[in-house]
């Protein structure tokens, strides 16, 4: 017998959850407006339900799922229209609607049901259960260059996943929200919400809150492009959040720099599937990147694995793509040689490289790389010896 807590203020709702969820379901009726005996006193007190449904209160439906006694839906007489996805971030995992969705609650109910009891088993080897490949870009950034980098091989792997598999790229990198600029998106849901409801992310908050390109399977995840100063997340909340994240996407493209504390960067590297430094062979953005490998690798995190995507698209280079590589101690994975002014195109108009200028160096070589990368090749090829411009900045 299905077991339900029906937490409201108005008694019509009881009448119509009796009605609706059958004879087989057990219902009690929980009243949120005692100040003496608050509603989840009264839940504690009950045999722990399969469900608990929730009158249209954002602070009342959080409360609940913040307790973790049971999954959560909301529950209303009408349609909340905007409020809906206030109350999916707040951690409904669905809502139901009177009248609307009489004949669909238990069927969604149950299905809800099992895909909890689902995502509550161990990842079992041989279960088809696959976690996303976990690509990271770290670079100095702050042009908006490694968010583009990571925007043009997250839609190139795009093009090589099974159709219904999704891509999620995550952008950390400065300026904040780069990766919303170069796709000309808006996201209402950022990276710091997600954060919030790492404990609540499922398949029901991705579809309705993440913001989702056009290409169909892609979703952002950025920073606020508004955030000023560090952003209130850490390497905890950060290892929190991306196991959750990979039960649902084939890839995740992360980009990252050196804006944030050493920890982050050393606990994305342990996460990661692959990862890779992104920097020009600019005399300035050599120097910052020697500078930020020497600092991760005083920390304890294997680097063996780390590649170089030397940009040299940016048009910058004192140092070419082998001698960089030679400079850094670091495999080439793809030197981008395309033309400056086709990517100042595709930034100005917000479109992907890969329209306004599909054969362009640079987009076909992202596209290679996600190729290897997808078929878990080895994406790096051999770095060449030293030369005089690797002396020049201080090798």
């Amino acid at each position: 017998m299905l077991s339900v807590a029906l937490i409201a203020s108005d008694p019509l709702y009881a009448s119509w959850l009796a009605d609706v969820l059958g004879e087989d379901c057990e219902l009690h009726w929980l009243r949120p407006d005692d100040p003496e005996d608050p509603a989840l006193v009264q839940l504690q007190r009950l045999e722990p339900p399969d469900a608990v449904l929730v009158e249209p209160n954002a602070t009342l439906i959080r409360d609940v799922a913040n307790a973790g006694v049971a999954l959560v839906a909301a529950v209303s007489m009408d349609s909340p229209g905007d409020n809906a996805i206030t109350l999916i971030r707040s951690g409904a995992a669905d809502l139901f609607v009177m009248g609307r969705d009489d004949g669909e609650i238990r069927s969604r109910l149950d299905t809800l049901l099992r895909a909890r009891l689902q995502q509550a088993l161990p990842n079992e080897p041989g279960s088809g259960r696959r976690q996303a490949d976990l690509t990271l870009l770290l670079g100095p950034g702050g042009h908006g260059d490694l968010s583009f980098c990571a925007v043009h091989l997250a839609l190139a792997l795009l093009q090589e996943v099974a159709p219904g598999e999704r891509v999620l790229l995550l952008d950390l990198a400065l300026p904040c929200g780069s990766a919303l600029v170069h796709l000309d998106m808006s996201q209402s849901y950022s990276l710091l919400d997600a954060v919030n409801d790492t404990y609540r992310c499922d398949a029901n908050l991705i579809d309705s809150a993440f913001a989702r390109h056009g290409s169909d399977g892609l979703y952002l995840l950025t920073l606020p492009e508004d955030q000023i100063g560090p952003p209130p997340v850490g390497e905890v909340e950060l290892a929190a959040l991306l196991p959750v994240l990979r039960e649902h996407f084939r890839h995740i493209v992360l980009c990252s720099g050196p804006h944030w504390p050493a920890s982050v960067s050393t606990a994305l590297l342990r996460e990661a599937t692959h990862a890779a430094l992104v920097s020009d062979g600019g005399i300035v953005s050599s120097r910052a990147t020697r500078a930020f490998l020497q600092a991760l690798r005083q920390e304890d995190v294997a680097l063996s694995g780390l590649g170089l995507i030397c940009d040299s698209a940016r048009g910058v280079q004192a140092l070419d793509a082998p001698n960089l590589a030679r400079l850094l101690e670091l495999p080439l994975w793809e030197d981008l040689r395309g033309s400056p002014q086709m990517r100042a195109k595709a930034v100005n108009r917000g479109e992907p490289l890969f329209q306004v200028a599909p054969r362009d160096a640079t987009a076909r070589s992202l596209q290679s790389l996600a190729l290897r990368l997808h078929r878990g090749v080895a994406p790096q090829q051999e770095a060449p010896a030293q030369g005089f411009w690797g002396r020049l900045i201080g090798a």
